[in-house]
């Protein structure tokens, strides 16, 4: 059969009749694809949404873990470094710099960024980026640190008497505390 002869045939009821039964199929599996896509389709919409909440509450642990992170250890260093009546000032300073959490095996470590470091001095050229607690090191060694840090007491150079230095507070004994909690549970 010729081009011809096939086009004639189509056309006829026995050809019609064998296309229809041949497109049949095709056109239910068609129709099945389509109605599957369709579900796709709603469903793919409700798992974006959902990978859009999950990613929201990711950001928001992310950003819990960061705050977390910088308060600790910059409430560490103001504690150990900062002079009395200056820690207010020294925490909002500190906690101002723009830190990023690195994770380092199951630890998160608080890292300054390169933008951050100027006015440091470092040994060499500047690293790209430095751990929180090394950068609140390097900047306690700054000119407008020094209103904040503590200094040592003046030990006077060989003079005799008075002991000089930093002298903390005195804790009480152990077993002053004991016994005076042992007081207060028998009465």
């Amino acid at each position: 059969m010729d081009v011809k002869e096939l086009n004639e045939w189509v056309k006829s009821e026995e050809g019609e009749a064998w296309l229809n039964e041949h497109k049949k199929p095709l056109i239910d599996k068609r129709d099945e694809l389509l109605a599957k896509l369709k579900t796709l389709n709603e469903g793919h919409g409700k798992t974006v949404q959902e990978l859009n909440d999950v990613t929201a509450l990711l950001d928001q642990e992310r950003a819990a873990t960061r705050a977390t992170l910088v308060k600790q250890t910059v409430d560490n260093f103001v504690s150990q470094r900062v002079a009395q009546g200056m820690e207010d000032g020294a925490r909002a300073l500190l906690s101002s710099v723009d830190v990023s959490v690195k994770a380092d095996g199951p630890l998160r470590v608080p890292i300054v960024g390169k933008e951050n470091l100027e006015g440091l001095s470092f040994e060499g050229d500047p690293p790209d980026s430095l751990p929180l607690q090394d950068y609140l090191e390097a900047w306690s060694q700054t000119e407008g640190a020094k209103g904040y840090i503590k200094h040592p007491g003046n030990t006077g150079g060989g003079a005799g008497g008075i002991r000089g230095g930093y002298d903390p507070p005195k804790k009480p004994e152990v077993e002053t505390f004991e016994k005076a909690v042992m007081e207060r549970m028998m009465r």
